[in-house]
């Protein structure tokens, strides 16, 4: 073999031990989605979020056309509200969601 010759073996990549980071449900909806770890300075974006998506859901209602629109930004929703939960978010991106939701 043409490698370099080695006296002992290479050390193990030292692997750091974080827990693994949570999956995001596939099926996760607005309304699935687990908001009870939510920062309390945080909260008014899930209501805000929420408010919205039903007034738009119910607004979009009679048009079937317009069901995978809905469901979709259910499912976009969710998944805000999951990394919003588990803290997986920028501080830029948080601080915009407040100016939003203000």
């Amino acid at each position: 073999a043409g490698g370099p010759p080695s006296s002992a073996a290479p050390p193990a990549p030292k692997k750091e031990t974080k827990p693994a980071a949570p999956q995001i449900p596939s099926n996760i909806s607005i309304a699935s989605a687990d908001v009870s770890k939510v920062a309390p300075d945080l909260k008014p974006i899930i209501a805000c979020l929420t408010e919205s998506y039903n007034i738009c859901a119910k607004a979009y209602e009679g048009n079937p056309g317009k069901k995978r629109e809905v469901l979709d930004n259910s499912r976009r929703l969710g998944i805000l509200f999951f990394k919003l939960n588990i803290g997986d978010i920028k501080p830029t991106v948080k601080t915009q969601l407040l100016d939003l939701c203000r």
